[in-house]
């Protein structure tokens, strides 16, 4: 977007072209035909240059791809005038760029046809049972297709496994599933089209990886952090790596937007949520000048500390148990502003299970494997959830290879949610906000949670 704009302000209105060849040329006030110096068929040649140069400049800036590129191929077949160069150059970057990434998709669209599938999963650990269904909806769905299973655990080598692959001359590749594994794999950089379970360190063209959470996190928040004004919205997090990158992509996203990361609020849980709330408060500072004031007069007063109420809402990025201190201890100090956790580390079913009761009304933004997760443990059968969680991730991903010929980028709906796949190939699936509240747990839309504090 920021390359249409670097150049829709130097755009004239179509109209006003149109009308303008209906004056005389020689007097036209363009900067193109200042020089009286050339001939009159000059002058029309270099007006009909310009005029098509303005209809490819607004095919661009209207996302006409198609007819952009028809017409950036027809003025590549003129001379380029000097005057008109840097225009020119800049149009060129983006068809550039549109040409490459028809290239790169094309890398992936293949494995709608592949003949031969090599799936790459461990069958002799712990979690053999779980690699069983998932190579059983394989096996079902991609029907017509030779599947090549691999198993991953008597591999240590990845560069052996690599050579092994390769001799199936796979049309596509799914997995491996540990991540470890996984990020050695493909660091071998890999020429097939492949499905990543996991994120991977470098973008590759013919791989489909699983985007960081943060970035669906980030992508969800979208229209919220759109809304709300930045100065409004407090974020509390813990100092891990995850909360670390989470606050990355919220910095990326005001910059593009031309805000300031200063104005991003962030604060820390530290010696206690208690004293984390208090700090992010201001009732900190409002203690320490009190107590300031009375050993400045030398006489105790009745006083009662300030609490700040410009944050219209509070998004914690935490661990479970401070998360579950943090509504509270807002209604504590009388305050109703809405409180969004985002776990840093996803809690065990069991755990969930275990705390439900002591919510009190705090919104949770939970990565699709763990609502899958919390759905399926209705049936009180922890290892029967585990699968149908892996049984939902396997469906998703021949969804990927069902829709591998769409134009990047699209969503559709898996049985895990809703999944997009970005720019890039990267595929997420799309968080679940949940009510937590006295031991019920309800599922609620995003302005919900900020229209109901």
């Amino acid at each position: 977007m920021s390359l249409l704009k670097s150049f829709n302000q130097g755009l004239l209105q179509p109209v006003l072209v149109v009308i303008s060849l209906f004056f005389n040329l020689t007097w036209l006030p363009m900067a193109s035909l200042a020089d009286n110096g050339k001939s009159s068929e000059q002058r029309m040649a270099l007006l009909d240059f310009e005029i098509a140069l303005l209809r490819t400049e607004i095919a661009l800036r209207n996302g006409e791809r198609g007819r952009f590129l028809i017409n950036m191929h027809e003025l590549s077949m003129q001379p380029i005038p000097p005057q008109f160069q840097t225009r020119f150059d800049v149009l060129t970057q983006q068809r550039e760029r549109f040409e490459l990434q028809q290239v790169e998709q094309s890398l992936f669209r293949s494995a709608i046809s592949a003949r031969d599938v090599v799936v790459l999963l461990p069958l002799s650990s712990e979690i053999a049972e779980v690699s069983q269904v998932m190579q059983k909806v394989f096996e079902e769905r991609l029907v017509g297709r030779r599947i090549h299973l691999i198993d991953t655990d008597i591999y240590t080598d990845m560069a052996e496994l690599y050579k092994l692959v390769q001799m199936f001359n796979p049309g596509l590749v799914i997995g491996p599933l540990e991540r470890q594994k996984a990020d050695a794999f493909y660091a071998l950089k890999p020429r097939f089209p492949a499905i990543s379970f996991t994120s991977i360190a470098h973008h590759q063209p013919n791989v489909r990886a699983l985007a960081s959470s943060s970035y669906s996190q980030t992508h969800y928040l979208q229209p919220l952090l759109e809304q709300v004004d930045v100065s409004h919205i407090a974020w509390l997090t813990d100092r891990t790596e995850q909360a670390n990158q989470f606050m990355k992509e919220i910095e990326a996203f005001y910059q593009q937007r031309g805000i300031s990361k200063d104005l991003i609020h962030r604060f820390y849980i530290e010696q206690g949520a208690d004293n984390s709330v208090a700090a992010m408060l201001g009732i900190e500072q409002s203690n320490v000048r009190q107590n300031w004031l009375q050993a400045t007069i030398g006489q105790r007063l009745e006083t009662q500390s300030y609490v700040r109420k410009d944050k219209q809402i509070v998004i914690g990025m935490m661990q479970q148990t401070p998360a579950q201190q943090i509504k509270p201890l807002l209604t504590f100090y009388q305050l109703t502003t809405p409180f969004l956790w985002l776990p840093t580390q996803v809690p065990s079913i069991e755990g969930f299970k275990r705390s439900q009761t002591s919510w009190q009304h705090t919104y949770a933004l939970f990565p699709a494997h763990l609502t899958q997760n919390v759905i399926n443990s209705n049936s009180d059968d922890n290892k029967k959830s585990e699968v149908g969680l892996f049984h939902a991730l396997a469906n998703a991903l021949v969804n990927l290879v069902e829709t591998a010929e769409q134009p990047l980028p699209y969503t559709i709906s898996t049985q895990m949610g809703e999944m997009t796949v970005n720019s890039v190939g990267h595929y997420q699936f799309l968080p679940s906000l949940m009510l937590l509240d006295k031991g019920k747990l309800t599922g609620v839309t995003l302005d919900k949670f900020y229209t109901s504090p």
